[in-house]
Order: C-alpha cells, then structure tokens, then sequence
C-alpha cells in the first residue's frame, strides 16, 4: 500500500495517512469484506484500499467510501458496487455471519461520517484560502493594468463535483480541480495567473474598464 497520494484527479474528496489508521482500527483489522486478517500499518502492501462506490462509477474519494480489503476480496469486488460481492460471501459463510458482519460494519458509518466532514472542512478551508489570495492577485492586476475600480468586487471560488468553479464578478472560469497535495503547492505565480485570466475576461465583457472608456476590441 501506498498512501503518500491520498487525492485522485477527477474524483471528489481527499483521505489522509490518518483516516486509513482509523479505519484499520475500525474494522479491528481485519478485511472490511470476508474477515480475513490484514497486514499491519507500516508494512508493505498489507491490505488494499478499496471504493465502496467505484471512481468510476461516480464514487468519491472522502473517507466514508473507503474500506480496507484483503487483496482477494479487492481482486473480486474489482470495480462494481459491493452488492454482488456480498452475495457471493453469504452463500459462502452463511447467513448468521453475513448479518452480524453487515451489522458491524454499520456501527461503524458514524465515525466515518465524521472522518468526511474533517475532510470536507478541511477542503473549504483551502477553497477560501485561494479566494482570498485571489483577490489579492486581482486587486494588484487591476491597480498596475490602469483600470477603473469596479463598482463590485466579489470572488467566490467553489468545488462543484470534479470541477473548480472560480467567479469574479461576471466572468467565471473552470477547470478539473486540483488535488488538496496540488493546492499546497500553489504560489504567487499560480494567482497572478488566475487573476491576470480573470481581468482579461472581465475587460473584454466590458464590465471593467481604462479610466472611463470601456475597452474595446477589434477583430
């Protein structure tokens, strides 16, 4: 196992090193299917991190669809949805154990929920963060480009399933959102060119413009 890239691009939500500790110590260890024993943590490989809800089928990335799984178990869920594998297991060891498994893996949706809403938190954090270094970067390229002073100015910058969706006033761009890794990694240069995309937009719309004409465009 590795777990130094806990984003994957196109898919919402982000798990840390923490969440997998957590999750081992909710499931006592052992694999979130059949039961089997896991390896521990810090050793290589010794379980599979596994998508309840597949990346592919829509499924997201945050810690509440996540399940630790022995490489069996992962090999013959592959990429469905837990329901055929469940059937399978039950017809193997039963209906008891296939209840009381079920049952405790329930107990457990209330502590995963809140490893979600950690995360979540976390990634709104980071999304203000961006608008406010965004709108330093605005303000320094509407100073030095000469243009008026817009009557408004609002920036709001948001996560909309896969996808950044970032607003300044009337013009808006949007592009597959960065990992929560990616972001940390964003310096001045990253803002001075989101804004510099942003008034451009924004001056070719005729919202802002140079002193007190409008700019104009010839093609």
């Amino acid at each position: 196992m590795t777990v130094n890239t806990f984003d994957r691009k196109h898919a919402e939500g982000f798990y840390t090193s923490g969440d997998i500790a957590a999750l081992y110590g909710l499931q006592d260890g052992k694999c979130y299917f059949c039961d089997a024993q896991l390896g521990k943590l810090g050793e290589k490989s010794p379980f599979h991190i596994d998508h309840l809800s597949p990346i592919s089928k829509g499924g997201t990335n945050w810690p509440g669809n996540l399940s630790l799984s022995c490489p069996d178990c992962n090999k013959r869920k592959y990429n469905q949805d837990t329901a055929k594998l469940w059937k399978k297991l039950r017809a193997e060891k039963g209906d008891s154990w296939y209840q009381e498994k079920i049952a405790r893996n329930r107990s457990h949706t209330a502590r995963k929920s809140q490893l979600t809403k950690e995360r979540k938190v976390e990634r709104q954090e980071s999304l203000a963060l961006i608008a406010e270094k965004l709108e330093e970067a605005l303000t320094a390229e509407i100073r030095e480009g000469a243009y008026a002073s817009p009557s408004e100015f609002k920036v709001s910058v948001d996560q909309l399933g896969v996808y950044l969706s970032i607003w300044f006033n009337n013009s808006h761009i949007e592009f597959p959102a960065p990992t929560q890794a990616e972001i940390q990694t964003w310096v001045k240069q990253d803002y001075v060119a989101l804004a510099a995309c942003l008034v451009i937009t924004e001056a070719l719309s005729g919202y802002l413009k140079v002193g007190s004409k409008k700019i104009q465009v010839s093609l």
